[in-house]
């Protein structure tokens, strides 16, 4: 999902309150390649090139999602999602 601005809260701390109730999000994207140590000095890697980027950075989060997942768990991870910012 995307967790941006008007989502009140940062995406780390949905994480946060996700992983208090035993639900385990995963960040994508952080840090991008280009901050890696390898690519950081090249030109395509500077910052101001990059807004898209950064930004999924910032912004994504993968929730639980395996062939297993029974809608109980769905609906449980819906609802800690949409509480965690009340």
């Amino acid at each position: 999902i995307l967790v941006g601005p008007d989502f009140h809260i940062s995406r780390d701390v949905l994480q946060m309150r996700l992983e208090e109730e035993n639900i385990f999000a995963r960040r994508y994207f952080s840090p991008i390649i280009s901050d890696l140590a390898p690519y950081k000095m090249l030109p395509s890697a500077h910052p101001a090139g990059l807004p898209v980027a950064r930004k999924a950075a910032s912004e994504v989060l993968c929730l639980p999602i395996y062939s297993d997942l029974d809608q109980a768990s769905q609906d449980r991870i819906i609802a800690c999602v949409r509480n965690a910012q009340a």
